[in-house]
């Protein structure tokens, strides 16, 4: 007998494994500059600033992607991606409650390390939910270092709960069961209007986030040393 699944409650959800998924076998930075990086006040202006200097685009606002957690957390940790589009099929459609629900978060949270980041592209004209307060749970449980939504969430109480790093375009109670379906994992996606690959360095504050390419993660992390010693320099002189 098939299984069946129903709009309310947590069966099957975020086990769907879409068409494209690739590993998450880039290389990481090590913890004691994560470690480091993550003391920094003012970090995503900083960084932005120097991505700004070295001629890449790919910083988004704190206003545009909300942070849903307590004020003053910082992250620093690498990009795993995953791409939703909206289901091309009604909720009412014969059959439905025998078709798994179409999330896949818990695809990526199967190959994370500690520490990465899921950035999330869940687009649509009205808000609809691709992370609740169960999977914000399971992040914070496995390690990760925050979950980044263009899109929406839901169950903000449980999400601030979690204790998990989250920032969002919108909140809705409206679930993504059968409105939304995976297409991708660790592929390049738009985030906050930005391009984000997979493997990108997330930094995020309250101010916002900023996703540092791969291929300069060397150059700007040295730059960024570099400001924030001469700013720590001119706190201390009182200037």
């Amino acid at each position: 007998m098939p299984a069946s699944y129903r709009l309310s409650g947590d069966e099957g959800v975020g086990l769907f494994e879409p068409p494209t998924i690739h590993p998450a076998d880039f290389d990481r930075l090590d913890q004691k500059t994560v470690e480091r990086l993550s003391g920094f006040a003012g970090l995503a202006a900083t960084v932005s600033d120097v991505l700004d200097e070295l001629g890449w685009q790919t910083s988004v606002s704190a206003s545009l992607l909300v942070p849903r957690h307590d004020r003053g957390r910082r992250i620093v940790g690498h990009a795993q991606t995953l791409s939703y589009l909206p289901s091309r099929r009604h909720l009412l459609y014969p059959g439905y409650e025998q078709t798994p629900p179409q999330l896949a978060h818990h695809v990526v949270f199967r190959q994370a390390v500690p520490g990465d980041v899921l950035v999330v592209d869940g687009t649509t004209e009205t808000p609809i939910s691709v992370m609740g307060g169960i999977a914000a749970a399971t992040a914070a449980g496995i390690g990760l270092a925050g979950v980044i939504v263009d899109g929406a969430i839901r169950d903000v109480d449980q999400v601030y709960a979690s204790g998990l790093p989250v920032w969002s375009r919108a909140v809705t109670p409206r679930c993504g069961k059968g409105r939304m379906e995976a297409v991708s994992v660790n592929t390049r996606i738009r985030c906050g209007g930005v391009q984000v690959v997979p493997g990108d360095l997330v930094i995020g504050d309250d101010t916002g986030l900023c996703f540092i390419p791969s291929q300069v993660r060397e150059s700007v992390l040295a730059r960024v040393f570099e400001v924030s010693a001469a700013e720590l320099r001119q706190s201390e002189r009182g200037a």
